[in-house]
């Protein structure tokens, strides 16, 4: 359920708009020639610049002026397509057929996405966690689809992984969560959107397996993950 719009404010609207057929309404600055995910993580950065206050909740209140942004995880990556990538944020919404994907949505869209070559819109799966870099989403789902309000978790990657053994990569995240991350931008205690460390882990082949949280030397939890970059369609 999408939250109210306060004067200038996007949540709603952004999306709506998008479900009309119609461009989000705040023009957003991007570089010139961007790709669709250097556009996706000039916008993330531009939302952690402009934060003011924030708390992580399943319905969406975003309000631009003030730099409050109230939404989950999934609201967040939403949100950030619909401003720089209405055409896939489009793609995502067809295939799983839900008006604002969840979590688990987006794992299951990457996850469908050919090994090679570009999917819907131009969506891409990245195989490895290796091939990984700033722009690109990271999804997992939680045992069995998870439940209503958490069925998994969305990350946007700020930069590319590194590798701190065979099978674990360190990550630098932003996110919209309820709990923090290793050297998290969020006060103790503070929940809402965020950048932080996290760690996944890959098999012998070097796909994701699984996520560390917030401390690489614990367990990883397994769950299915996916990674996908926002590129460019083919022409027709």
């Amino acid at each position: 359920m999408i939250g109210s719009v306060k004067g200038r404010t996007l949540a709603a609207a952004a999306l709506l708009a998008l479900a009309a057929g119609c461009q989000p309404s705040r023009p957003v600055p991007t570089p010139t020639g961007a790709a669709p995910s250097e556009r996706v993580l000039a916008e993330g950065l531009r939302i952690l610049a402009n934060l003011r206050t924030t708390a992580y909740r399943h319905s969406t209140r975003v309000d631009e002026d003030a730099g409050r942004y109230e939404l989950d995880c999934s609201g967040l990556t939403g949100l950030i397509l619909a401003n720089v990538a209405p055409g896939h944020l489009d793609a995502l919404r067809l295939a799983s057929g839900q008006a604002r994907p969840r979590a688990v949505d987006y794992q299951r869209f990457f996850g469908s996405l050919p090994s090679s070559g570009a999917g819907p819109a131009g969506w891409r799966r990245v195989e490895t966690v290796a091939a990984a870099r700033g722009g690109d989403m990271v999804a997992w789902s939680a045992p069995g689809g998870g439940r209503p309000g958490n069925t998994g978790h969305v990350v946007l990657l700020l930069s590319a992984p590194r590798a701190e053994s065979a099978c674990l990569w360190r990550v630098e995240v932003m996110d919209s969560s309820s709990s923090r991350h290793a050297r998290d931008s969020r006060p103790t205690e503070g929940s809402g959107v965020g950048r932080g460390m996290m760690w996944l882990a890959a098999d012998a082949s070097g796909r994701p397996t699984g996520y560390c949280w917030s401390r690489p030397g614990s367990e990883p939890t397994s769950a299915p993950v996916a990674i996908g970059r926002a590129g460019a369609a083919a022409n027709r």
